[in-house]
Formats: structure tokens, C-alpha cells, sequence
């Protein structure tokens, strides 16, 4: 196992690669080498550092893989394995939002997002479906389902809710 020290904590706290956090200086109530407790955050380790939750695995990336902000601005720290509580730096990487979505999905942790699974759908399956076989401008379909003429095309040409219709290709 390897420690580094936690970058903006004055050499006050170091990480393992496997994600324990330790002092490296006596403090009033804790001896110098003594491990933090975690706690959980949303199902993912989290220590208090300066009265502040901090989740184990960003420290474990930050220290051992890079910080985001060099080449992985807007990253998240996937666990390659899906389990939130496994953070050896072997099995984290940054990922963007989209790819750390879609791992979820390959994994099972996470349902896709399709149809009126979505929360932001305006739409059913049953309304998808009559707009597809509807006649008549896209104009006047929007009106009757409160959508826009945009959003109308993109169905009918199978790039909304295309889910629905690839097995009649």
C-alpha cells in the first residue's frame, strides 16, 4: 500500500491507494498516523477533513491518477468495478457524465433512460406511437400534443424514442 499526501490539506493528511486516510500530525485529540473513520454518502465513503465531507475516492483519484483539472475538466471519478466502496486507484478513472451513465447502464446499477422512463418525458409510449402514425404537418400534430414541430420530426424520423420502433426496422 502507498500513501500521498491530500493536496490542499497543508501535509496535514495523506491517502492510501487503496483509500484510507491518515494523519501525518498529532492533532489535541488523535496521535499522528491514526486512520479518519468514514462514513457513508450516499453509498459512497466519505471522511470529514477541516469540518468538510469529503468522498474517499475523489481523494484516491486526485492523488493517484491526476486531478480533473488537468485534461479532465468536467469529469467524474467512475469505479470501473461498479462497487461505490471499492476505491484502490486501479479501479477508479475519469469519465464524463455520459460515459459514467452509460457504464451504469452496461452494469445493471442504473436503468436506461429511455421513453417514460425518463423523467423529463412529456410524452407516453401510446401518444409516441399515434404521433408516428398521425397524418397531417407537423404543425398541426405538435398543437394537438403540446410539443414542438422539431420534436414531431425527430419521432417520425426515428431520433426521439427510436426505442420503440427498432424491431419494426
Amino acid at each position: 500500500m502507498k500513501w500521498l499526501p491530500i493536496v490542499g490539506y497543508n501535509d496535514t493528511y495523506e491517502i492510501s491507494s487503496d483509500g484510507q486516510v491518515r494523519r501525518t500530525k498529532r492533532t489535541h485529540s488523535a496521535p499522528a498516523g491514526s486512520c479518519l473513520a468514514q462514513s457513508l454518502l450516499a453509498g459512497y465513503p466519505a471522511v470529514c477533513l477541516d469540518n468538510k465531507r469529503i468522498l474517499v475516492h475523489h481523494l484516491v483519484a486526485r492523488a493517484f491518477i491526476g486531478d480533473r483539472a488537468v485534461g479532465h475538466s468536467g469529469c467524474q471519478v467512475n469505479h470501473k468495478d461498479g462497487v461505490k466502496t471499492h476505491n484502490h486507484f486501479t479501479n477508479l478513472e475519469y469519465v464524463t457524465p455520459q460515459e459514467n451513465a452509460i457504464h451504469a447502464v452496461r452494469l445493471g446499477l442504473r436503468r436506461p433512460m429511455n421513453g417514460e422512463s425518463n423523467g423529463q418525458a412529456k410524452l407516453t409510449e401510446s401518444k409516441v406511437r399515434a404521433i408516428k402514425e398521425a397524418s397531417g404537418t407537423h404543425a398541426r400534430i405538435a398543437g394537438l400534443y403540446g410539443i414542438s414541430r422539431t420534436t414531431v420530426s425527430l419521432i417520425r424520423e426515428g431520433l426521439r424514442w427510436g426505442h420503440l420502433f427498432e424491431a419494426s426496422v
